[in-house]
Order: C-alpha cells, then structure tokens, then sequence
C-alpha cells in the first residue's frame, strides 16, 4: 500500500476508536442512571397514590363510624323496621312497587323521591330521608343501606335493585353485600367493620360495586347494620390522577387476580373488573415492585406496583408508563451523543485526510512529473517548488532537468522547420502563374454563357463543368442562385393560380354569409322584443310576491306575540298551582298541630284526675285547649277541602291554556311556513327578472354586433373582388418566366412559329 492511503486510514482509525470509546462509556453512565431515575419516578407515583388512597379509606372508616355513633341513624332504622313489619308478608314487593317502579324521577335521580305518601313508612322515610342524602352528597356515597336483622334491606337512598331486597336470599347471600351483612349482624361485636371489594352485581345494572358496613345497637342490643356503598367517582379521581405521569403513564388499581378497581382513561370503554395486569411477582407489604411489561395496549411499559390494605382486602397500586416515554430521555440522551459523536468523527476524518493528504499530495505529483519527464514530456507543471523542505528541494531538481529537454527540443523543431518553409515557397513560385491564368479564362466563357441564356428568361440553365480550385465557387454560386429563382418563381405562380380560384369561391361565400346575417338579424330584433315583454311581466311578479311576504311577516309576529300572552298566563296559572299546593301543605301542618295539641290537651286531663281536687282547675283549662284543638282541626279540614276545590278549577283552567297555547305554537308554525314559502316564492321571482333583463341586455348586443357583422361582410366582398382582380395580373407578370425544360421547349417553339408566320 502506498504511503499516500497509508497516512490518511491510519489517522481516520486512530480517531474514530478515541471517539467511540469516549462515547460508549459516556452513553453507557449517563443511560443507566437515566433509566434508574425513570423507575424512580414510577415507583414515587404508585406510593404517592396509594397514601392518598388510604388517607381517603381512613376517612370512610370515620364517616361510618360517626353515622354509627348517631342515634337518630339507629332509631330510623328501627321506625322504618317497626313501619315496614306493619305493611304485611309483601313488604318488599309493595315498597319496590312505590319506590322503584312507581318512582316519578327517572332511575339516577330517585333520590329526589321523599315520600309515596301512602302509610306510616312513607311519614318516616320523608323524615328520614333528607338526612341521608345530605349525607351521601356531602361525602359522595353512592348509596346507603339500612338493614335489618332478619336481612330486609328497609332504607336505601337511591332505591336500586337491592332495595327491600332478602340479603340471606340465595340470591343476595353469597354476594359482597350478602356477606358484609353476615359479618356484622351476625356475633356480639357491635364495632366491627366488613368491607367487600368490587364485584359486578346483575341487578344494580350490572355495574361493578364495593361495600362497607357496621353494626347499629340500641338499649336491647344490636338492631340491625349500615351499609355504604364507597365512591368509585372519588376513588377513580384519587387513583386517576395523571399529574407527573406525561401522555402514556397512568396509575390503576387492581385486585389480587390484577382486575382493574378503577376505569382507565387511556381506554374508551369502562374497564372496571374488566381490564387486566397480570402481575408476576405481587409486592410485600408497603413494598413497592418494579418489573417490566412486554406487552401494554401494544407496547412494552415500565411498571411499579405497591400494596395496600382496604379493610382487609388487599389491593394493589400499579403506575405503568410505556418504555418508549418512560425511557425518553436516555433515547434523546442516546441519539444526541450518537449524533455528536458521529459528527465529530467526521470532522476528525476530515481534518486527518486533509492534513494527510497535504503531506503526501506534493510526492505524489512530484512522482508523476519525474515519469512523464523521463517519457520525454516536458509540460509538466513543477509542483512543490516553493516548500522549505526536502520535498521542495527534490522538486527543484526536476524543474531543472524539464528546462534542459525543453531548449533541445525546441532547436531541434526550429531547424526542421526552416528547411519545409524554404523548398515550398520554391515549387509555388514555379506552378502558380501558369495554372491561375488558365482558370480565369475558362470561368468567363462559362459564366457569359449563362448569362446570355438568363437574359432571354430561362432559368433552368446551370454550368456543369467545374472551375479551377480558386474559382469553382463562382460556379457553385451561380447555379445555387438560379435553382433559389427557380424555385421561387414556380411557387409564385401556383400561388397566382390558387388564389385567383380561391377569391371566386370566396365571394360566392360572403355573398351567402351577407343574406344568412341579414335574416338573423331581423330574428333578434323580434327575440329582443319578446324579452323585454317577458321581464316586465315577471318583475310585477316579484312586486306581488314581496308584498306577500310583507303581510305573512306581519301575521307570524302577531302570532308570537298570542304565544308569549298564553305562555305567561300559563305561567300564571302554575304559579297558583303551587300556591295552593304550599296551602294544602300549612293547612296539613296545622292539623297535625291541632292533633298534636289534642293528644297534649287529653293527657293534660289524665293527669289533673290522677291530681285530684289540685287539679280540677287545671282539667277545665285542658278541656278548653282540647275544644279549641278540635275546632282548629275542623276548620283546618273544610279549608283544606275549599283548597282542593280551587286546586282542581285551577288545573281545568291551566290545561285549557295549555291547550291554547299549542293551538297557537301550530298556527305560528303555518304562519311560519307559509312566510318561509312566499319569501322563497319572492326570491326566486327576483332572480328570474334579473336572469331575464341580463338575457334582454345580452340579445340587444347581440342584435348590434350583427349589424357590425353586416356591414363587414359587404366591405370583405369588396376586397374580395379587388383581391381577384390584383391575383389576375400577377399571374400574367410571372407567365413570362421559364422555370422547367419542357417550358423552355413550349418557348422555343412558340418563337420559331413566330418568325415563320413573320417571314
């Protein structure tokens, strides 16, 4: 291998091992503790949510705690237990039926249904009931039970399917719920909790729930259980928080079998008990796992999971994030130091082949040049001569040796030259005079005969034989000169002739074209007339139509303004719906006041008998109160009754109203069809007066350039006959020329008959 390539790959391979050296091993660091701190990030994420999950466990554990510890939670469920045994053997089915089936709201808002206002467990649950719904939306609870021992469900705020339902059915049983209950009603602890995770339950729609319940006592023991159902929405919002996790991490809560708890938002369907991570390794406890998934929605991900202690059951806290953001950085990381790294190499290589080649270029050329002067080549160009160093040196020495060839060669070719110049000019001077005169002489007589014939018109004479060297372009000139004639002429008269046929059958054309133009222009005229009587007609359309629309308009608005007169008399009229409806209620309050007062005024007599002659003044004053008591009450009742009167009239007069106003809304809906229609009508009337004047306008141009037609069409006949008579004399000034033989023959002939008939 020669020095020139040596040099420049040993200087590209000592660099690019330095840089891939470097860069490996700074890649290798600064990746590991990359991914290192990934990892890091996931597992703080999982532990951060999971002490905020506990942190919100430990406050259900407390709200339940504290409803426990109200007697008012105790005594309702005992009103609501002694109420529900008065309705009979079919409790559950009637309270279903009042509640559920017959419930006016619709199924997510049958919490607003207070009361079916049909016995004494209708009174108690419209007591009851505000309580637990402020309750259950203060806290967000997504239901509250109250059951029995027997295992009747008595209360539930949002009356779904286990509401007066058996929990010890086989149905119910073997459920969470079932079990929960179990746990607390059965035994003697009146402070024990049973938690049941989520489970899809068929009749709460088939969604998945979880449930928490305790035990409630009164003086006799225990009496029965409470039962909440947690907030997956609060629960979603804690587990679901994405802050730190960018675009693809998210944090899930899953069971022991790794069944999500909790709805993921990087799916559109709802994953709850249906979502799975299937999950190796589980984590001790307040452990945190890091492990690797192969394959996440598609990608592998980065997972850390942390267990957690729900009651007793235990659940999991998975952060998951796909390798390819999770690892981003020690990506960017990779490729910036890949790149850098390649581009400094390449910069390297280059400044290594340059200065390589510098060092080499100057011996290479030096080589070349002493073998092309050794191959007796002299124009070589002494590269290197001004370098101070040895290769500067060598390159001199060559230049020497080039000037040295140089001066011998050009000797040598001077010498030679003289010799060629002087024995030329000899035999020239001897050869020249002789052979320039013969030329000369001959190419006159050839050209006077030429002449002579093109003088009399033939131009199809040519000179064959060639001059002399000097002179035969005289010749070539000549005869390229006539054929050009020739050829011109000949085309000028079939031309002539072309013409002068065309501009006959051009006249009969334009005569045609004038009487053709003539007639369509008194078409126009008429059309033009026609139009303008059509347009006038449609324009009195549109005038009818926009006045049309004026009357229509006029007739919806007054219609609109019938529909809001209507509207607020309805809106009156509801007004004393509900006035009457607030009296009845105070008239209701009143008479339970005067029952109330009656009963107080009755047990104020029992006890003044049982006092004896102390208290016969105070029996007087009782049986005063209680007449008073049963007056209030009758006359709360024939108010009552006058109420309900005017209720009902003024439900006859709103729906008459009622009516009224959606006879209106269907005259102003017509009124507003036909308005839609005449404005539709008008426009289309505008549009067809606009298209027809623009059609007018356009066959009256159309008229005027017809005449402008007209006339050009006169002006062309005139040049045409002109044009015709100028073709006619051109044709006879060129009939004079010859331009083929057998014209020439025709001349020939013609002169010769001509002297004959002379002489």
């Amino acid at each position: 291998m020669r020095l020139s390539a040596k040099l420049p790959l040993a200087a590209a391979a000592l660099a690019a091992f330095s840089i891939a050296a470097t860069s490996l091993a700074g890649l290798t660091v600064s990746g590991d503790l990359s991914s290192r701190a990934a990892i890091e990030k996931l597992e703080a994420l999982a532990d951060a949510r999971r002490n905020e999950l506990r942190h919100y466990l430990t406050t259900v554990e407390n709200d339940l705690r504290n409803l426990q510890a109200q007697k008012s939670v105790a005594k309702a469920l005992t009103d609501l237990n002694g109420a529900t045994a008065k309705i009979g053997d079919k409790a559950g089915s009637e309270l279903q039926r009042r509640y559920i089936n017959e419930n006016p709201n619709p199924e997510d808002k049958r919490a607003l249904y207070a009361s079916a206002g049909v016995d004494d467990y209708d009174g108690l649950h419209a007591r009851y009931h505000p309580f637990f719904r402020r309750f259950a939306e203060a806290h967000g609870y997504r239901d509250v039970l109250l059951a029995n021992l027997s295992g009747t469900v008595v209360y539930s705020l949002n009356k779904k399917g286990n509401f007066a339902a058996d929990l010890k059915d086989a149905a119910w049983k073997d459920t969470g719920l079932g079990r929960v209950f179990r746990d607390t009603a059965e035994g003697t602890d009146k402070s024990k909790l049973s938690f049941a995770s989520y489970e899809t339950y068929v009749s709460l729609s088939g969604r998945a729930a979880a449930f928490i319940a305790i035990p409630l006592e009164s003086l006799d023991g225990k009496i029965g259980t409470l039962i909440l159902e947690l907030p997956d929405t609060r629960i979603a919002e804690i587990v679901g928080n994405r802050t730190g996790l960018g675009e693809t991490g998210e944090t899930i809560l899953v069971n022991d079998d790794g069944f999500f708890l909790t709805d993921s938002a990087g799916t559109p369907d709802n994953d709850v008990l249906q979502g799975r991570i299937a999950l190796e390794n589980r984590p001790a406890d307040n452990a945190i796992l890091s492990s690797r998934i192969d394959n996440f929605r598609g990608e592998d991900a980065q997972l850390a999971a942390t267990s957690l202690d729900s009651f007793g059951t235990r659940w999991t806290m998975v952060a998951v994030m796909t390798s390819r953001e999770a690892f981003a950085a020690v990506t960017a990381l990779r490729n910036w130091t890949l790149a850098t790294a390649l581009a400094v190499l390449a910069v390297a290589l280059a400044i290594a082949i340059w200065y390589s080649r510098r060092l080499t270029r100057p011996i290479t050329g030096l080589v070349t040049d002493m073998n092309r002067l050794a191959a007796g080549d002299a124009a070589i160009a002494g590269l290197g001569g001004n370098r101070k160093d040895e290769i500067g040196d060598m390159a001199r020495s060559v230049v020497v040796f080039r000037d040295a060839l140089l001066d011998r060669n050009r000797l040598e070719t001077e010498a030679e030259e003289t010799r060629v110049l002087i024995e030329e000019e000899r035999q020239v001077r001897e050869t020249s005079q002789t052979e320039v005169s013969r030329q000369i002489s001959e190419a006159v007589d050839m050209l006077a005969s030429g002449l002579a014939r093109l003088a009399q018109g033939d131009l199809t004479v040519h000179i064959e034989t060639p001059f002399g060297a000097g002179f035969d372009r005289l010749r070539s000139d000549f005869n390229q000169s006539l054929e050009s004639l020739s050829l011109t002429l000949g085309d000028v008269k079939a031309r002539s002739a072309q013409i002068d046929g065309e501009t006959g059958e051009m006249r009969d054309a334009i005569g045609q074209l004038a009487k053709r133009t003539e007639h369509q222009a008194a078409t126009l005229e008429e059309a033009t007339a026609a139009l303008g009587a059509i347009t006038a007609t449609i324009e009195r359309t549109a005038k009818h139509a926009s006045s049309a629309t004026t009357i229509a308009a006029e007739a919806k608005a007054s219609s609109e303004r019938s529909g809001r007169v209507v509207m607020n008399a309805v809106c009156a009229m509801a007004q004393i719906e509900k006035g009457s409806a607030a009296i009845s209620q105070i008239i209701g309050t009143i008479n339970d006041i005067a029952f109330q007062t009656n009963l107080l005024a009755l047990n104020a007599g029992v006890e003044a008998a049982r006092a004896g002659e102390a208290g016969k003044g105070f029996a007087v004053v009782a049986h005063e109160v209680r007449e008073l008591a049963q007056k209030s009450a009758l006359a709360a009742r024939e108010i009552k009754a006058i109420i309900t009167t005017s209720t009902d009239e003024v439900a006859k007069g709103v729906s008459l109203v009622r009516a009224a106003g959606d006879a209106l809304d269907e005259i102003s809906g017509q009124i507003h069809a036909i308005n839609e229609q005449t404005q539709q009508i008008a426009t289309d009337a505008r549009d067809q007066a606009a298209d027809l004047q623009h059609i007018n306008q356009t066959m009256v141009s159309l008229d005027g350039v017809t005449q402008q037609n007209n006339a050009m069409v006169e002006e062309s006949t005139g040049m045409t006959h002109r044009l015709s008579s100028q073709a006619s004399g051109l044709l006879d000034l060129v009939e004079r020329f010859r331009t083929t033989p057998a014209e020439r023959v025709d001349a020939t002939a013609a002169e010769t008959e001509r002297l004959r008939l002379i002489a």
